[in-house]
């Protein structure tokens, strides 16, 4: 009998994740991760991040660039580098977990965290937030070797997880106060990313850390599946400088994808595609490649640009080389045991929102502990869903934080809820000095106040439905489920 599909799938998952353990032992336990350059970028005051757009700012926050040791794409020792962002604690705040951010997509090797891009926002946030924000810029990029493994797991798992390794020597030496608790987040490429860590870390757990929380952002978590289907089919897509993107770097982690760039893709294309390697700005070469596309067939259908020999191949083996290098980077087939949330947006035009609902059908369905797909804005496209999603994440985070923080223990506040015309008005027995905020049942915050000697506040609501109406002070946190209509 020959196998099936599905158990093809199913071997060539058991075959990753024991080449992903072995290969993370290796570098893991053979050489100690350290920091080979630590220098202050600049200072940030809680009111100077708060004027960047971020309301609940608490800490002064200094953010670093670093170096540190990893072990490259090729297996030899390799610098790579990344951002940090740290509070500015005082003894009687609580130790800061870290927060690693993994950035998406970007435009050349040095569109990266470490050399101040626009992502590194997000490091501040975290930050500011009583987090450790970690950004590293993946093998290929910034101060590492070689051409960027674009979406490979174990590489971008290796240089988040090496620079929380590195980091925590150093933080150790400062007598930073901190605790080795972990949260996993990050937008895009980011998303496959941080997802790439977050399996990497459950399947080889690293001692003395914790995995607490997961939120994966617009992320093309199913490559053999979605994002291949896209790739094949059709559709006109703005984005085409992707897929050489994804397939040099494969090539540049497997080494047996092909000889020359030609093989796989038309003469045309292929003169284009080759000067990625001489670092040539990826979102330039989209540009040429979707004029080139126009030129030759009317319209930027990415497909077109294959030879028709490998696009013959790949439509019909599931096991070309090719196919089995984007099934080994699929993340799709394990269940999550860390709560993990899927955040995605549905008009999103450049990674295709059904990653992430295929995601929580597998691993659901695998036995996943606690994981939730989210449509967080259905009208937004991929720029748009970055600040929802990240709001979200900053909000999902923060639960686990609050409780398992002492302080913030349940209390009985004394007030009531009534519905007035566009909103639901919180009215308390005592004066009341706090936060008010209303959630949706999917978890988020659609309203919030930040009160001061009042008894009576109205926040905004539109929609009818079952809210949670949450109240947080000094004294304590209470919530109550409330119907507006």
């Amino acid at each position: 009998m020959h196998p099936s599909q599905g158990d093809i799938r199913k071997t060539v998952k058991q075959m990753k994740r024991y080449l992903l353990f072995f290969v993370f032992l290796a570098f893991q336990y053979l050489q100690a991760q350290e920091v080979l350059t630590f220098d202050l970028i600049e200072s940030y005051t809680a009111s100077e991040i708060a004027a960047l757009g971020v309301p609940d700012a608490e800490y002064d926050v200094d953010l670093y660039t670093m170096t540190y040791t990893t072990i490259g794409t090729d297996g030899m020792p390799d610098t790579a580098s990344g951002s940090v962002a740290l509070p500015i604690l005082d003894m009687n705040d609580d130790p800061a977990p870290f927060l690693i951010y993994h950035h998406g997509t970007v435009n050349d090797r040095f569109d990266v965290p470490s050399q101040g891009s626009g992502e590194s926002q997000v490091g501040l946030t975290a930050a500011t937030l009583g987090y450790v924000g970690l950004l590293p810029d993946y093998l290929g990029m910034g101060t590492s070797r070689g051409y960027h493994p674009y979406l490979h797991v174990e590489t971008q798992a290796r240089s988040a997880i090496d620079q929380m390794l590195a980091m925590s020597g150093e933080l150790d030496d400062r007598s930073f106060s901190y605790e080795k608790k972990v949260f996993l987040t990050g937008y895009s490429q980011g998303g496959h990313a941080g997802a790439s860590t977050h399996f990497v870390m459950e399947q080889n757990p690293l001692p003395d850390y914790e995995l607490v929380a997961c939120s994966h952002l617009s992320g093309p978590y199913d490559l053999n599946g979605v994002t291949f289907e896209n790739v094949l089919s059709d559709d006109v897509y703005l984005f085409v400088a992707y897929i050489p993107h994804v397939l040099l770097g494969m090539q540049e982690a497997y080494g047996n994808l092909f000889n020359e760039v030609e093989e796989i893709f038309k003469p045309q294309y292929a003169t284009i595609i080759e000067r990625l390697y001489d670092d040539e700005p990826l979102f330039d070469i989209n540009q040429e490649l979707i004029g080139r596309l126009i030129l030759d067939n009317g319209l930027p259908v990415p497909k077109a640009m294959l030879q028709d020999s490998i696009l013959a191949q790949l439509e019909t083996n599931p096991n070309h080389r090719i196919r089995q290098a984007l099934e080994d980077n699929t993340l799709t087939d394990w269940a999550p045991v860390t709560p993990t949330r899927l955040v995605y947006c549905e008009a999103d035009e450049q990674v295709n929102f059904r990653n992430a609902q295929v995601a929580d059908s597998i691993m659901n369905e695998l036995g996943a502990a606690d994981l939730e797909s989210l449509n967080i804005d259905p009208d937004a496209n991929h720029g748009g869903c970055v600040e929802p999603a990240l709001n979200y994440t900053i909000d999902f985070f923060a639960g686990f934080r609050e409780t398992s923080n002492e302080e913030q223990e349940l209390v009985s506040f004394d007030y009531r809820l009534q519905n007035v015309n566009g909103g639901i008005r919180v009215m308390t027995e005592e004066v009341f000095s706090g936060s008010i905020q209303i959630f949706n049942l999917q978890g988020q915050r659609i309203a919030e106040n930040k009160a001061t000697q009042t008894r009576s506040v109205t926040l905004p609501v539109s929609v009818s439905g079952m809210y949670v109406v949450e109240l947080r002070s000094e004294m304590g946190t209470s919530s109550k489920l409330h119907f507006y209509n």
